[in-house]
């Protein structure tokens, strides 16, 4: 974003919040991605929203008895 939308800026533009807005929005609805075989990152949000759970589902699931104390190196987490 750096690179795309600040050089075409008036950095000292008394509207740059509207323009970086109206930027953004056009980035992440109209304008389509290589990395995302040509979808917009908001046609990806609406694929993948019924196989992501909210935060009420997630906090509900959510058990603290289950969980347990992870050791950070790997080979002595997996052994315990």
């Amino acid at each position: 974003m750096q690179e795309e939308f600040w050089p075409t800026v008036d950095l000292k533009a008394p509207d740059i919040a509207d323009s970086l807005a109206e930027w953004l929005h056009h980035y992440n609805w109209d304008r389509q991605h290589e990395s995302l075989r040509g979808s917009t990152p908001i046609d990806l949000v609406c694929e993948r929203a019924s196989k992501t759970a909210l935060h009420g589902g997630v906090s509900d699931a959510y058990d603290p008895a289950k969980e347990r104390v992870r050791i950070r190196e790997h080979a002595v987490d997996t052994t315990l």
